[in-house]
């Protein structure tokens, strides 16, 4: 059995011409919870939580055994980006946001308390 709990959300304005604006951004801790018997069925309830397939996903993010990171452009309400949304980003008339959400997955396995 492997399990989820919690997770941490980076944001920051990504302008198309100047890419990522660090100083817009900030992160916040989540409480979320996912559960599975295989680690792919984790994978799958993120990329279905989330609303992106396997290309968002980074595994073992940054070299760090377990971490799974998911990349995803938002509008100011946290909500995925539509086509139409892309092509207002593009033309300077609409703001969108990089998110990255970081999650830990472990195994979990009863204890023998015999």
């Amino acid at each position: 059995m492997f399990r989820i709990n919690d997770g941490i959300k980076f944001v920051e304005e990504d302008d198309y011409l100047k890419g990522c604006l660090p100083e817009t951004g900030f992160s916040m801790e989540m409480s979320i919870s996912f559960n599975g018997e295989l680690k792919e069925d984790l994978l799958n309830k993120l990329m279905s939580f989330h609303g992106v397939d396997n290309d968002s996903l980074e595994i073992n993010a940054c070299g760090e055994r377990g971490r799974v990171d998911v990349h995803v452009m938002e509008d100011e309400n946290s909500y995925n980006v539509s086509e139409s949304d892309l092509k207002e980003w593009k033309a300077g008339k609409k703001k969108l946001y990089s998110a990255i959400y970081t999650y830990y997955i472990y195994s979990q396995e009863l204890a023998d308390l015999g």
